[in-house]
């Protein structure tokens, strides 16, 4: 769309929100081409929206009696979505010999590797 000087903030909802006034817009330099290509993005858009929609729905209704699924989503600030990645991400979770561990695999804290007498902490 720069290619016709039209600019809009970055970000893929106010791309969403704007896109159909942009094409409606007879005051706009596009060509019927760019028209009827941007439409079909939108349309994409639209499509792709619901699909993930429906998919987040079934994914919750699978899970909601889930008890692992029921305990992630009890953590502040983690929804539906999130509990369920954690939960198909992570499985049981055995894999981590800790709460620790599992910290250090999310990114939440230093991960401590040890050779020999050299103990170093990453971030």
């Amino acid at each position: 769309m720069a290619e016709y000087h039209i600019v809009v903030a970055k970000g893929a909802n106010i791309l969403y929100k704007q896109l159909p006034r942009i094409i409606e817009d007879a005051e706009q330099p596009l060509t019927m081409t760019a028209r009827t290509f941007f439409q079909g993005m939108y349309i994409e858009l639209t499509e792709l929206d619901a699909c993930i929609e429906e998919t987040t729905k079934q994914s919750h209704e699978r899970l909601k009696h889930d008890k692992d699924y029921k305990r992630v989503k009890q953590v502040s600030g983690i929804g539906p979505i999130i509990a369920a990645e954690t939960i198909a991400a992570i499985k049981t979770g055995k894999q981590f010999k800790n709460g620790g561990q599992f910290a250090a695999w999310l990114g939440l804290t230093p991960k401590h590797y040890a050779s020999g007498k050299v103990a170093i902490w990453v971030k």
